[in-house]
């Protein structure tokens, strides 16, 4: 057993997010992946069925995905895109996906996470509206059990935990309307609540709305 598996989790000076500041009774330290599944520092072999929410959708230890990032470092392991400035990579990304995205989305911003795309999102939606001399369209509007990000202005727009406790409020004029499908209401009756909603604060903010952001299959539900 090596250095990196005997280090004291509960001794480490390391936050975790989404954990209380009070240290668990256990941890689980994973010291190797292949695939989707996981090894502990005792051998124990697990399915990691968080993978898909995080960025190991292509699975761990993806040869392919190790190859290419490998080759670009030795190529160029960064280069910025601000302002003037570009990169091959990048503009092959770009190309890329804007063949995969269905018409009329022709350009890319590229972010680190889906969190910071929120975020750009949030500020793309009011900015456009600034440029159409409407600074006055800046709420945005998202669905009471969504989940858009862990920054502040993708946690302002996400209903799925509530009002989180010790950082809010969150950033002014965002709005949470019912999700048109609720357990155990019919989908006809959950849409009509939803719509109705959504028309309402359309009238209440006198045609003040920049955005509304849904997420259609939420990921991290389960």
């Amino acid at each position: 057993m090596n250095e990196m598996n005997t280090l004291d989790a509960s001794k480490s000076p390391l936050w975790h997010p989404w954990l209380p500041n009070t240290s668990p009774d256990q941890w689980l330290t994973v010291v190797e992946g292949e695939g989707c599944w996981v090894k502990d520092e005792y051998g124990n072999r697990y399915l990691d069925a968080c993978g898909g929410v995080w960025s190991t959708q292509c699975g761990l230890g993806n040869k392919p995905i190790i190859e290419a990032i490998t080759e670009q470092l030795h190529t160029l392991s960064f280069a910025s895109l601000m302002q003037n400035r570009t990169h091959p990579t990048a503009l092959k990304l770009a190309k890329k996906l804007v063949e995969l995205t269905p018409d009329p989305l022709e350009n890319v911003f590229l972010t680190n996470s889906g969190s910071e795309s929120v975020d750009l999102a949030i500020k793309l939606a009011r900015q456009f509206w600034q440029i159409q001399d409407r600074p006055d369209k800046h709420h945005i509007v998202h669905l009471d059990c969504s989940f858009h990000g862990s920054f502040f202005g993708s946690m302002s727009v996400t209903g799925l935990i509530g009002t989180p406790p010790g950082w809010s409020p969150g950033v002014p004029s965002m709005h949470a309307i019912p999700a048109p499908l609720d357990a155990g209401v019919p989908t006809e009756e959950a849409l009509w609540q939803s719509t109705q909603q959504l028309e309402m604060l359309a009238i209440q903010s006198f045609g003040n709305l920049a955005a509304f952001i849904v997420e259609p299959i939420v990921g991290s539900a389960g």
